[in-house]
C-alpha cells in the first residue's frame, strides 16, 4: 500500500525533533514534502534498501525515471481526489 508524505508530516517530524524519515518503494513525497526535508535537513532512510539518503537529494535520484513518471501520476491522482472531495485544506493546513 502507497503511504503519501505531506509537509504536514514532516513538519510533525521536526515539531517531535526527529531528524529522519523511513521510507521504501511505496512512499511518495509531495512536492512541498520534499521542500520541507531539504529546508528542516531531514534525512531520507530508505529501509527497503537499509542506505541513507541525505535530504538535499530530490527523490528522483532514489528512483529509476518510469517510477518518478509513475510517482508522480499517482500524486496527482491521489491529491485531485482529496481536492474534489473537500479534505486537501485539511490536510494541508
Amino acid at each position: 500500500m502507497k503511504k503519501l508524505i505531506t509537509k504536514k508530516t514532516i513538519l510533525e517530524l521536526k515539531r517531535k525533533g526527529e531528524k529522519e524519515l523511513q521510507i521504501d518503494e511505496q512512499t511518495l513525497l509531495t512536492p512541498s514534502a520534499q521542500d520541507a526535508i531539504r529546508e528542516h535537513d531531514i534525512k531520507l532512510v530508505n529501509i527497503s534498501q537499509q542506505s541513507v539518503a541525505e535530504s538535499s537529494r530530490c527523490c528522483a535520484e532514489c528512483a529509476a525515471p518510469n517510477e518518478v513518471s509513475e510517482r508522480a501520476e499517482i500524486v496527482e491522482m491521489v491529491m485531485k481526489a482529496l481536492e474534489e472531495k473537500g479534505l486537501l485544506k485539511d490536510i494541508l493546513d
